[in-house]
């Protein structure tokens, strides 16, 4: 006996003798019972606990109903009477769809229920009843609320920066899978190593934002290493919990002291994590504060606009023939157009670079001439407003026209060409002023008359014509690019007269750039350009390439004449002009985005980190399955699960958790279905099925289940279709003082269960009640009423709440948007969590916070509002009685009782005083929203 602690009873005591006297057998095998696979009774049920005149045997529905009463019996009591009809299609619906049932389908099923006694005849309604909602859409929602809580799904990174990212479609995956009741095994298979599964399909790759879901730090200065090394134990930690039930996070740093895990199989478990793409790196190596988060995500087709992407698709295909025709036509034509230029080469237009010898800004803004003849503005604050004078000789003759380009370069903003914002690096041109002087004595100035102008591209109402008409207003007249940033562009500007000296002539232009914001050229580059037709000047390398015999002439160079020329073929020109637009239009059909897993090519080495620390690597491991539970690994080709034993995958890993070597996973999932039904597991610590859980309750009962799950093709709703319609499901909740004194807690299950409402169902049930809810599923997260700064934070992305338009607001709680650093304050409030870590259970507390919610949160105040309206618009008739009756059917699916029915009249007609209806009825409504009763399942 240990020292300290409670002593044992005189009937424990007299167990260890009569064991001693026994001769003190110790098992065979001293096998934990959860590590054993679970098995249904062979021996049948022990008849000597009733008999044939036993007034309760009709009632034993199902296996289920045996096992609870046989327990019940052992302590002297039995099952409670059944629930009313009306509680039990509330509770069955609460259960099933979250969502309490209408007025009408509880009358149905209540009026059906008397209206005969025959049990068989029940049974069948309540069958009816189960196939009925578990066929509904509103399954899937409900029924994802508790996983989401295991795969730690939220839309935010969590931490101090908490930025938002798109991982929703996994969210609608699960929901999709639960309502298509997908095989557990297949439903776990999925999450866990769906990219690795052979011509994966897209739902299979949407699946495994299970494992992306983990928290990601991208706060200045995080170690990129130290941020992966935990994402992979978050996910080494939540599988344990959701198929082991086991605490496996005990053994990063030392060897489980319960449970038979070892740090060496810690990491061996690590492994088959440990070679997925790197989700946050430094965007520079070299700054600790660059960290950048990558993904990596998954671009997503859109069903919903799969024809009308096929008919772009169609046109598009029909675009692209047509362009590849007139390519093949340009290549036949190619020789003929060369003997046209060849013809007149003398007056090809030609583009001469004019050397830039002075440059000046009225704004002193530095600048440097590049190699390439091109001035580039070298300062970091650009002014707001420049006007650049630029100057340079050349001694051609024959100038039609000036051609500026504004060019790229990396150490500008967005690499330009504008000077003001790496975003959107525009500029606006708002005039060009140029003169013309010739290098001889007493000579002339003369002022260029630009006559026509054209641009490569001109934003809409700025375009490139401007620069021929008077500025009037610079913050609208101008040449600028908006939006084709971040490449080169250039204006052309012709004159009719020729001009030019051989002599020489100092050639002068003015840039005026007075639109503010530093919306200014950062690099420019000018030509002088002659010939007969400045319009069509050729490009310095293109003219010398035609000057070479075709014969003479290098791939590069005619590759540059074959580009010219179709660049200049207006049919060719406007079939690309057709294919960008319909890429646009494709572009709009995308759908959304998610995260998902995405394995390396080359694998990555794993360690045995010394006291979890990833800077401190041991011994190099491989991936294995933990040796507690291993039985029949390696084996021979009939009997080994796994595609390459030698190279286990996690593909591996998955597969072998839904295999019968693994006696835990139907077990822990059956638990954790059971607990949402009653309340408590079978096991009362569903994070935990190793020596420091609890015992089962019903340990027959629950390897039943397990076995049934698994035989019958692992249907979750087969499952929870077996338990709703048992009469273990179907007792009623009443306490009495027998069962206050034998069965506090309802460990033996004497009776129905009934407990608080989750979070989110709290506030779906009041929004149905008040007939506001929106059942539109699918789709990114909302945003509904929260109080304002709740989103103000330091560091990282800036986000304005906005709350979603129209019914999106009133969806249900599943699609409330999930921002860890700050989720949604009422659910909080009824505890939910922010799903930092996989939630196996949460709590349910009771505080004034929860009472103080529903009386003056806007989406509950809201809420009384349309069930009053809704009491007064729907009731059969305008009595007071109908109405009350009528309120008390929505909200409780039950009539209200005498004593309820005065108090309300009382509150009624204190309110209704002053003949307003209308302030009564939102009394009378408030009221009903506010009973424990409505925020509890019967």
């Amino acid at each position: 006996m240990p020292p300290k602690g409670k002593r044992l009873t005189e009937k424990e005591i007299a167990i260890l003798k009569r064991w001693i006297d026994d001769g003190a057998h110790w098992p065979e095998s001293q096998e934990h019972w959860s590590y054993q696979p679970p098995q249904r009774r062979k021996e049948g049920f022990d008849s000597r606990s009733r008999s044939d005149q036993d007034s309760q045997i009709d009632r034993l529905r199902n296996p289920i109903d045996r096992y609870v009463v046989e327990q019940l019996r052992k302590e002297g009591l039995d099952l409670s009477p059944g629930a009313s009809p009306e509680m039990l299609v509330r509770r069955m619906s609460l259960d099933l769809t979250g969502l309490p049932p209408s007025p009408e389908e509880s009358v149905s099923f209540n009026n059906a229920w008397h209206a005969s006694n025959d049990k068989d005849y029940r049974q069948e309604l309540v069958v009816r009843l189960a196939d009925r909602l578990l066929a509904s859409p509103q399954f899937g929602v409900r029924w994802a609320r508790p996983w989401l809580d295991l795969a730690r799904y939220a839309d935010s990174h969590g931490f101090q920066r908490d930025d938002l990212r798109d991982i929703w479609p996994y969210r609608d995956w699960v929901i999709r899978s639960l309502n298509q009741d997908k095989p557990y095994d297949e439903f776990s298979i999925e999450q866990i190593a769906g990219d690795l599964i052979p011509q994966a399909t897209e739902e299979q790759i949407i699946a495994t934002g299970f494992n992306r879901c983990t928290t990601c730090n991208v706060e200045a200065g995080t170690e990129p290493e130290e941020n992966r090394v935990n994402q992979v134990m978050d996910r080494v930690n939540t599988l344990g919990a959701i198929w082991l039930g086991t605490t496996l996070e005990c053994a990063q740093c030392h060897d489980h002291k319960y449970d038979p895990v070892t740090t060496r199989e810690y990491y061996q478990l690590f492994a088959f994590f440990n070679s997925t793409a790197l989700e946050a790196e430094r965007s520079k190596k070299d700054v600790p504060g660059s960290i950048k988060f990558l993904g990596p995500y998954r671009e997503l087709s859109n069903p919903e606009k799969r024809e009308e992407r096929a008919r772009i698709e169609a046109k598009r295909s029909r675009i692209e023939q047509a362009i590849a025709m007139r390519e093949k036509e340009l290549a036949n034509e190619q020789s003929h157009w060369e003997e046209a230029l060849q013809v007149r080469k003398q007056s090809i237009p030609q583009e001469n670079l004019l050397a830039i010898d002075t440059f000046e800004s009225t704004n002193g803004s530095a600048h440097r001439v590049l190699a390439d003849g091109s001035i580039l503005l070298s300062d970091d604050n650009p002014p707001a407003t420049d006007i650049y004078s630029v100057s340079g000789v050349s001694k051609l003759t024959d100038v039609r026209g000036v051609k500026i380009e504004t060019l790229t370069d990396p150490s500008l903003p967005g690499d330009g060409p504008g000077r003001g914002d790496a975003d959107r690096p525009n500029f606006v041109l708002n005039s060009l002023n140029g003169t013309y002087q010739e290098l001889v004595p007493n000579s002339e100035l003369v002022s260029i008359p630009f006559q026509r102008a054209k641009a490569s591209f001109s934003q809409k109402n700025f375009d490139v014509s401007h620069l021929l008409r008077p500025n009037t207003n610079k913050r609208l007249q101008g040449w600028a690019i908006n939006p084709e940033f971040h490449k080169p562009h250039w204006a052309l500007l012709e004159w009719d007269k020729p001009l030019g000296s051989t002599t020489g002539a100092r050639w002068r232009f003015e840039l005026v750039q007075e639109y503010g914001g530093a919306r200014t050229i950062g690099r420019l580059r000018i030509h002088l350009v002659t010939g007969e037709s400045p319009g069509e000047a050729l490009p310095e390398e293109i003219r010398n390439a035609l000057l070479v015999n075709p014969a003479k002439r290098t791939p590069k160079q005619a590759k540059q004449i074959a580009n010219y020329r179709r660049s200049k073929d207006d049919v060719l020109a406007k079939h690309l002009k057709d294919r960008e637009d319909l890429d646009a239009q494709l572009v709009k059909l995308k759908g959304p985005k998610t995260l998902v897993m995405e394995e390396l090519s080359e694998t990555r080495p794993t360690y045995l980190l010394a006291r979890g620390d990833y800077r401190s690597p041991r011994e190099l491991v491989t991936p294995q399955y933990p040796t507690f539970m291993r039985r029949k690994l390696d084996t021979d080709e009939s009997g080994s699960i796994e595609s390459n034993p030698k190279q286990r995958t996690r593909l591996d890993l998955a597969r072998w958790l839904l295999s019968d070597q693994n006696p835990l996973a139907a077990r822990v999932a059956v638990n954790r279905w059971w607990s949402e039904l009653f309340g408590r597991g079978l096991v009362a610590t569903p994070e935990d099925f190793g020596v420091q859980g609890d015992y089962p309750t019903h340990p027959e009962l629950l390897d039943w289940l397990s076995v049934e799950l698994m035989e019958k093709g692992w249907s979750m709703k087969g499952v929870l279709r077996t338990i709703v319609t048992s009469e273990t499901y179907r007792q009623s909740s009443r306490l009495n003082p027998i069962l206050l004194e034998k069965d506090p807690v309802n460990r033996l299950l004497s009776r129905g269960p009934r407990f608080r409402l989750d979070a989110e169902l709290v506030r779906d049930n009041a929004l149905s009640m008040a007939g506001l809810l929106s059942l539109q599923q699918g789709g990114a997260p909302i945003r509904p009423p929260q109080p304002e700064g709740l989103w103000d934070k330091v560091g990282g992305e800036k986000y304005e709440y906005e709350v979603s338009p129209g019914e999106s607001k009133y969806r249900r709680g599943t699609y409330v948007v999930l921002k860890r650093s700050s989720p949604y304050p009422s659910m909080l409030n009824f505890d939910a969590t922010a799903r930092m870590t996989c939630t196996v259970k949460r709590s349910r507390s009771n505080t004034p916070l929860q009472a103080l919610t529903l009386l003056n949160d806007p989406v509950f105040v809201e809420a009384a509002s349309g069930l009053a309206d809704r009491i007064v618009r729907e009731s059969p008739s305008g009595a007071w009685e109908d109405r009350l009756g009528y309120a008390f059917q929505l909200v409780l699916a039950r009539k209200p009782v005498a004593a309820e029915q005065r108090l309300m009249q009382r509150l009624w007609e204190a309110e209704s005083k002053s003949n307003d209806d209308s302030k009564a009825w939102l009394l009378i409504a408030t009221t009903l929203l506010n009973l424990d009763e409505t925020i509890t399942k019967p």
